[in-house]
């Protein structure tokens, strides 16, 4: 069995290259990360702060997303807002909130990489707040078109609330619709002096620099930055472990029909989590996975069948989810999924079936770090989720080293009835059903950034 475990590693791991970077922590508590790549003369820029609906309050739900928008109306000493003068560069930018961080991230001429340092530094503590209340309606508008409206966006929201019943993971990352419009501009800005810090947040630069210029750049902007008295507060909700399923119904007016099921599994940082990648990527990692043979394929329930898991600072969720064949019985669905988690707990995975899902597990992972901007964005959720940046160059290692033994420990040990929640979405005829298909077109072509 050792010969056999070391050909597989070697197959899993032929061309992973170790990614080389620089770290160093400024006084203010910032830290920063600096990855040379010279292939390209441009350079990607991100701010990663620590904050996201991990840490609003129920009054609070929404609130880091609310504050990534108003990171874009300008700040005090940069004249324009930030999108438009990186466009004038001709670079790109956005940002995103997610539970445990929000990240704005923008890629520009390597000549150019002042620019950002300048603008991040200023609105890291110099936000104005203009337009507050229009762009809370925006919010408002996103939060309609992309979770009341959407059957997707409605189950998925579910399936968080469903799935925790005390952490703050269980609320929407863009905010309870009852909330969003109660956000007033003190609370606003209380929440942006809260968690907007430098020893809350993680520079990164990647691409055409060297280091120790472009730390001098660092220095220079973020340098005067003072590191606030007071400590970032603490997450102290913990979600107790859950001792029966739970199951959510939701009826939905639309002609779709969802299944999603999640897991409560450990922690980012735990040692379960490589090989759980794998148990995921075996189930439902695309089209060689087994539950898209069995699922789409041979019983044509679905259409599209997928398994994940969510990692997270705190304790998160294998999810597994099915948008279903019109007619089909999300009951099928779930006898299914059960009969194949069955069948990897009492009869285990063949070498090379295990082969190629940790190929796979790692495909995604090593292809995003081709660019330096895919470079900047597994740096900073390395460091930000796993607090260890070099995680990305030790996960290859880890997800080679998984056995079979592994993968079924981990569909014993965690895909339990006891230990599962399921959402199943099911359609509501419309009422009026060409009013319905020109709304939902009229909503596919709307866009928000941020």
């Amino acid at each position: 069995m050792i010969g056999v475990f070391f050909m597989i590693m070697a197959k899993v791991l032929p061309d992973v290259q170790p990614v080389r970077f620089t770290t160093r922590t400024m006084d203010n508590g910032l830290t920063v990360i600096i990855a040379e790549d010279h292939s390209a003369p441009t350079v990607a820029v991100q701010v990663w702060y620590k904050v996201g609906s991990r840490n609003e309050t129920y009054n609070q739900t929404g609130m880091a997303h609310m504050t990534e928008h108003m990171m874009f109306k300008g700040s005090a000493n940069v004249q324009g807002r930030y999108s438009e003068i990186i466009d004038q560069l001709g670079g790109t930018d956005n940002a995103f909130t997610d539970r445990d961080v929000t990240v704005y991230h923008c890629v520009v001429p390597a000549d150019a990489v002042e620019v950002p340092l300048m603008l991040e530094a200023d609105r890291m503590v110099n936000l104005v707040f203009t337009e507050f209340p229009s762009e809370r309606d925006v919010v408002m508008e996103e939060r309609r078109w992309r979770t009341d409206n959407s059957p997707f966006g409605t189950a998925w929201e579910n399936l968080w609330a469903t799935a925790y019943m005390v952490h703050p993971y269980r609320h929407p990352v863009i905010g309870w619709g009852s909330v969003i419009p109660n956000f007033n501009l003190d609370d606003l800005r209380r929440f942006y002096e809260t968690y907007y810090r430098p020893d809350n947040a993680i520079l990164v630069i990647a691409g055409d620099v060297k280091t120790d210029e472009v730390f001098e750049l660092v220095k220079k902007y973020f340098g005067k930055i003072p590191r606030p008295s007071a400590p970032v507060p603490p997450v102290v909700a913990k979600e107790p472990p859950q001792n029966g399923e739970r199951r959510t119904t939701v009826y939905k007016e639309g002609f779709i029909s969802i299944y999603l099921s999640a897991y409560h599994i450990p922690e980012a940082t735990n040692p379960d989590i490589p090989a759980l990648d794998v148990l995921a990527t075996l189930l439902g990692g695309g089209k060689s996975s087994r539950l898209y043979k069995k699922i789409v394929q041979e019983q044509e329930l679905a259409t599209s069948v997928w398994a994940y898991t969510d990692e997270s600072v705190d304790p998160g969720l294998m999810v597994i989810g099915a948008i279903l064949q019109q007619g089909k019985d999300p009951k099928d669905v779930e006898k299914a999924v059960e009969e194949e988690i069955l069948r990897i707990k009492e009869g285990g995975v063949a070498p090379e079936e295990l082969e190629k899902a940790a190929r796979q597990a790692l495909a995604d992972f090593v292809y995003e770090q081709e660019s330096a901007s895919g470079t900047a964005f597994s740096l900073g959720n390395a460091a930000a989720i796993q607090n260890d940046p070099d995680y990305i160059n030790k996960y290859p290692q880890k997800v080679a080293s998984v056995t079979t033994e592994d993968v079924v420990e981990m569909a014993r040990k965690y895909l339990v009835q006891e230990n599962r929640s399921v959402v199943t979405l099911l359609p509501k005829a419309p009422e009026n059903i060409a009013e319905y298909i020109k709304m939902m077109e009229e909503g596919q072509k709307k866009e928000f950034k941020y």
